[in-house]
């Protein structure tokens, strides 16, 4: 089971994500952290990974954020959990919103308008197996380096 992380410098709780200030806080490392599932995506990782993002954004001493996979998972992200993440995950739809809504975007989408909306620099670090949004999500990063 992943720990819960709880940081000083903003006001929620990471379930799906761990968070580690490099640098003297000017490196944000945000690890996809489902290690016992390979790091699978899910969409409160997602919403996780948005928020972090621009929280980022909002610090002027941020100067990067590096995306990687827990190194205990033994892989970047093996793609979307099928188990334990139902076809229509909480979190997938706002409330209040109409789910026939054409504004609609996917997890994967929706994660990466928030790297492009994100105004540090994104590294996709990809330590292991990439699949499916593992294998989508670096290519909206500013950069993407691999490990072999």
């Amino acid at each position: 089971m992943v720990t819960h992380q709880r940081l000083e410098w903003f006001n929620t709780e990471l379930k799906n994500l761990r968070v580690d200030r490099q640098d003297d806080g000017r490196i944000i490392v945000l690890q996809l952290s489902r290690p016992q599932e390979g790091n699978s995506w899910t969409e409160p990782m997602r919403n996780e990974l948005c928020y972090m993002l621009d929280e980022a954004s909002k610090d002027p001493k941020v100067r990067a954020v590096v995306v990687t996979g827990d190194p205990a998972g033994k892989a970047f992200c093996v793609g979307m959990a099928l188990k334990d993440n139902p076809g229509d995950p909480p979190g997938d739809v706002p409330p209040g919103r109409p789910e026939n809504n054409s504004y609609w975007r996917d997890g994967g989408g929706t994660a990466a308008l928030a790297v492009v909306r994100c105004t540090k620099p994104v590294i996709a670090a990809v330590n292991g197996n990439a699949v499916g949004v593992g294998m989508t999500f670096p290519l909206c990063c500013d950069m993407t380096v691999a490990a072999e």
